[in-house]
């Protein structure tokens, strides 16, 4: 009887250091980071998906990604949804800057934190955004245009108002038009807003102009690289296209319109800087750790820490 106890008993304390040993080595649940992409349309934001979610895993985190489909609403949905299941820091491309504040109000209330990723959303405690000088990009690319054409017919084709960076853009472009416009040099002929990134609206919009116009395009400005091409596609085959087509992002097919000469230049941003620095502020912040910002900008309520 005194042995079959002690059997028992030992056989016990074995099976309890076994638990606490196998515990004590298992690894610790890995820091979740949501990741609010407004679609994967475009080229340019599966490669900053890929780029976003391997720097987080090497700094011992997890991506939670969702695809809003080009719906804001969704993406407030989608990010309440993430909050509400305890993660702490998302990173958000917003589909509409006014929209998304809804999101960052909710996050602020339960203790999570938003990082704007590459596009601003307006009127709200936003807590972080991440980009580049959209500005200084749309200076860049009507300096570009300037140097090879300073007196013509200009066709301006900006981006969504929806997406803070269009405007910035426009504001850069500009900066650096508006005196040889006031002089009587560059006069803009056409002037629209897309409804979208997307290169079919641009090629409507040029379709629609081409109609009716009876003068030589000199320059073509447009928000973006899929604007540029869905613009120039709105040209029959061996039709004269605009002397000179800027663009941004470097896309592959503004690359190649590069090469057969039917797209002048772009401004190349690099996705792995833009979706480290995001990265790395995700996994510092989910870690409690301190973190500095480089400047800020104003979002119409508060003047966010950005880099």
């Amino acid at each position: 009887m005194n042995l079959s106890i002690r059997g028992l008993t030992l056989s016990f304390l074995i099976t309890l250091v076994s638990i606490f040993s196998l515990a004590a080595t298992s690894p610790p649940e890995k820091l979740k980071i949501g990741f609010l992409v407004h679609d994967l349309v475009a080229d340019r934001w599966k490669k900053d998906v890929e780029n976003f979610t391997r720097e987080v895993e090497q700094l011992g985190g997890e991506v939670i990604l969702k695809n809003g489909l080009g719906d804001a609403a969704t993406q407030v949905t989608q990010g309440k949804s993430l909050i509400d299941e305890g993660i702490k820091v998302i990173a958000v491309v917003a589909q509409d800057e006014n929209v998304l504040a809804e999101l960052v109000d909710y996050a602020n209330k339960k203790g999570a934190t938003i990082i704007a990723y590459d596009r601003m959303i307006l009127n709200c405690d936003l807590h972080y955004y991440i980009s580049y000088n959209s500005i200084k990009v749309g200076e860049q690319m009507a300096d570009y245009a300037l140097k090879l054409k300073p007196k013509g017919n200009y066709v301006i084709l900006n981006g969504p108002a929806s997406d803070n960076n269009a405007i910035l853009v426009r504001k850069g472009v500009m900066n650096q038009l508006q005196k040889h416009i006031d002089s009587g040099n560059i006069k803009i002929i056409f002037e629209k807003e897309m409804d979208s990134w997307y290169g079919l609206s641009a090629m409507i919009a040029m379709e629609e102009f081409n109609m009716n116009n009876t003068v030589p395009i000199d320059v073509l400005i447009t928000g973006s690289d899929d604007l540029s091409s869905g613009a120039l596609d709105a040209f029959p085959p061996n039709s004269k296209t605009p002397d000179v087509v800027t663009g941004q992002d470097a896309s592959l097919e503004a690359c190649r319109n590069i090469v057969r000469g039917k797209q002048s230049m772009t401004v190349y941003k690099s996705i792995k800087t833009i979706s480290s620095e995001p990265a790395t502020l995700s996994m510092k912040i989910a870690k409690g750790e301190n973190v500095k910002h480089t400047t800020t900008l104003n979002n119409g309520k508060r003047e966010v820490p950005s880099r």
